[in-house]
């Protein structure tokens, strides 16, 4: 708004002055836009910087991610293994169980017990 009441008062020529106050405005113009460029590119330079932490953030999760994801595979396999095997160790259980059942199963329940022979050596005499 300054500005503008600036120019206009320069524009209606009421000063005596007015190309001097012009070369006044057109240096610090200038000198106004040289700090904005220095400022907009101080700027972009520390935004590419965080752009490239973040992106550095972005590859180290990715990297965490793919280092998980190879574990998670290697204990799937590992856990398939140990499954598989375990399968082996209970039908192995299973058929020593059905032999022991079937090795009670034919075994005669009375068994007649032997008798004692107590006199081995006298089996021959005769009384």
């Amino acid at each position: 708004m300054i500005v503008i009441a600036l120019v206009s008062f320069i524009c209606s020529e009421r000063t005596i002055d007015a190309d001097k106050i012009m070369n006044y405005i057109s240096f610090a113009s200038v000198i106004l836009s040289i700090t904005l460029s220095v400022f907009a590119i101080m700027y972009t330079y520390t935004s590419n910087v965080q752009i490239q932490q973040q992106f550095e953030k972005i590859n180290a999760a990715a990297e965490n991610i793919q280092t998980a994801s190879k574990e998670v595979t290697r204990t799937e396999q590992k856990l398939s293994s140990m499954m598989g095997d375990l399968m082996s160790h209970i039908e192995s259980i299973d058929e020593s169980q059905k032999e022991v059942t079937k090795y009670l199963n034919e075994k005669p329940t009375h068994q007649q017990e032997p008798q004692p022979n107590y006199f081995p050596d006298d089996a021959d005499r005769v009384l």
